[in-house]
């Protein structure tokens, strides 16, 4: 069995996408689906998956978090069940 490499800390998980502890947590707010969670106050991810996922960000195939809120709130709309 291969064994996750844990990622601690928003300084190592910055380093390892490239991109500034700033602008990770802007990301990470405009794509909540980012594989990054704060547990106990540290920022935590598994690298294999960040990694996959900042390959899928970078090539454009991460959806666009507006997108499936928008279908979630037209799925809603219809009768308001008046009598």
């Amino acid at each position: 069995m291969v064994e996750q490499q844990i990622i601690n800390g928003m300084k190592e998980i910055s380093a390892i996408v490239g991109r500034s502890e700033e602008t990770v947590l802007s990301l990470k707010r405009h794509y909540p689906s980012m594989p990054i969670r704060k547990i106990s106050h540290v920022w935590t991810s598994e690298r294999s998956v960040l990694l996959d996922w900042w390959r899928r960000y970078a090539m454009g195939e991460v959806p666009e978090p507006e997108a499936e809120t928008k279908r979630r709130g037209e799925k809603g709309a219809g009768g308001t069940g008046e009598k």
